[in-house]
């Protein structure tokens, strides 16, 4: 077998931050029953206009990372495009993670003038009753408006939808659905048992899980557009078990938690990802290159050798098992990724 571990020993230096998460309020127009952040009402404790602007020079001491602006739904800040416009002058890439129902002319046109690069769309159906019945009544066709527009102006978008068990054999009409509207890319986002999942309700079983990696592959091979999967980091095993090899430029480990990937949320807390509920530090507590290189947690997820399980798995390095999905199940984001069933 071929291995594809890439080290046997302990990484000193940590690896740059490649994509840094930004839930920028968990304010929401949506109330979808797997989201992570649990969002609907903005916080007292977000930050302001004047932390927010702060936060994005702390943020450069990280270098450049791509900077995702998400929520809840970062459009129901007043001053999103005051944040966006910072950013591009900072000379961060930036994009910008919507539902899309919020979407109307004005703002189009303020995305095309800003320095976003690309707009992510969620869209979870390939039709409107099923969609709606999960993110609320209209939600689909003011979604599809919203591409509608972004695709007007010419901003570059991409639909991502959030795989769980009452879509998972829906992949290949959504693909079609983001092939259909023009989409730059179509992203997957597989359910994690945290926010409003919590219990696992709707998150996919490991037999179900297993299977439905491996009908996305087959999917891929012709998308014809990007795909990416996220918070399924098996699918880097799967892809290669069937022969779906990555670009070079996208061979990046199927968990990026610590190891490339950091989250910020709205109050100013710093995660290693927006599903893994374990505070690393703060934006009040210095520099975010010393809480990257120093955090005990974060140095931890750098050491796949010693995660339960996975530690010993051929692919601990191209996969390393979700740790958000095994911190919510045990409380030890060191153990098993729950639904893993490959080598444990």
């Amino acid at each position: 077998m071929v291995p594809y571990n890439n080290k046997l020993t302990p990484r000193v230096v940590p690896p740059p931050v490649r994509v840094l998460a930004w839930e920028l309020t968990r304010a929401c127009n949506l109330s979808c029953p797997y989201c992570r952040a649990s969002a609907g009402e903005r916080g007292a404790d977000e930050l302001t206009t004047l932390d927010a602007l702060r936060a994005l020079r702390q943020f450069s001491t990280l270098g450049k990372p791509l900077l995702i602006i998400s929520g809840g739904e970062p459009l129901m800040r007043s001053d999103i495009f005051t944040i966006i416009d910072e950013a591009d002058a900072l000379g961060f890439p930036t994009a910008l993670a919507t539902n899309g129902t919020l979407v109307e002319h004005a703002e189009a046109r303020r995305l095309a003038e800003s320095g976003v690069r690309r707009v992510s769309i969620s869209l979870d159906f390939p039709d409107s009753a099923r969609h709606d019945r999960v993110r609320g009544a209209g939600a689909f066709d003011a979604a599809l408006s919203g591409i509608a527009l972004l695709r007007e102006h010419g901003v570059p978008f991409q639909v991502n939808m959030t795989v769980g068990r009452e879509n998972s054999t829906e992949i290949a009409a959504m693909l079609a659905l983001a092939r259909g509207e023009g989409a730059a890319a179509f992203h997957l986002f597989f359910v994690v048992d945290v926010g409003r999942a919590r219990g696992g309700r709707e998150g996919l079983p490991p037999g179900q899980y297993e299977a439905v990696l491996c009908e996305t592959a087959a999917i891929e091979r012709d998308a014809g557009i990007e795909m990416r999967v996220t918070c399924a980091p098996q699918y880097q095993r799967v892809r290669r078990e069937v022969g779906v090899e990555a670009p070079s430029a996208r061979t990046a480990a199927g968990c990026m938690a610590g190891r490339g990937f950091l989250f910020v949320s709205a109050v100013g807390q710093v995660k290693p990802c927006g599903y893994f509920d374990l505070v690393v530090g703060g934006l009040a507590d210095g520099p975010l290159d010393v809480l990257w290189r120093e955090s005990a947690v974060l140095q931890a997820l750098r050491r796949t050798e010693k995660f339960a399980g996975c530690g010993r798995c051929t692919y601990r390095d191209a996969c390393g098992g979700c740790r958000a999905r095994a911190y919510s199940l045990s409380g030890d984001f060191l153990s098993a990724d729950p639904a893993c069933q490959h080598n444990l």
